[in-house]
């Protein structure tokens, strides 16, 4: 039986973790979770392409999403714990 990539909770994560990002950059807690997913998902899909069915790439754009979130949090929690 193939595993499912998917790629809705990474993304819902992610999107929240965009709006979250303006309470003291609050999102983190959301983005890397989603980043740490999604970066298993594409190692264990690289390791084993036979084992998941489903879109990969779009796999790849939720990770790249959910990165993205990550550094904008981030930078922003970095900002709010300076000030």
């Amino acid at each position: 039986m193939k595993k499912q990539l998917n790629t809705t909770l990474i993304y819902v994560l992610s999107i929240i973790s965009f709006l979250c990002c303006c309470v003291a950059g609050l999102g983190t807690f959301l983005a890397l979770p989603a980043f740490i997913m999604a970066n298993n998902k594409v190692k264990d899909a690289t390791l084993n392409p036979d084992d998941y069915e489903g879109d990969f790439n779009a796999m790849k754009t939720a990770k790249t999403v959910a990165l993205i979130a990550l550094v904008i949090n981030g930078l922003y929690l970095l900002y709010n714990i300076y000030f």
